[in-house]
């Protein structure tokens, strides 16, 4: 699970769980569209897009892409998460 901060002031950081190492990146607002919010963002890793709804409960749920030349990037899967 990605814990998001600071999103609704158009930039923050997020966090997640990788090789049980916490791992942290930046995130940018870039719009919305039909599709819900998008966002860029970068880790030590490499860098996207994220396209993300927001249900009732609370929960951020949307698909996280690795920039890889195309126009949104390579599907690199789910993407869930809550706001703090």
């Amino acid at each position: 699970m990605f814990l998001l901060q600071g999103v609704q002031n158009i930039q923050g950081q997020f966090y997640y769980k990788f090789n049980n190492v916490i791992e942290q990146g930046n995130i940018v607002f870039t719009g919305t569209n039909q599709a819900g919010y998008w966002f860029r963002w970068n880790d030590r890793y490499g860098q996207g897009n994220l396209q993300l709804r927001e249900y009732t409960d609370g929960s951020l749920r949307g698909i996280i892409y690795l920039d890889d030349g195309t126009m949104l990037g390579r599907n690199l899967g789910k993407f869930e998460g809550m706001r703090r």
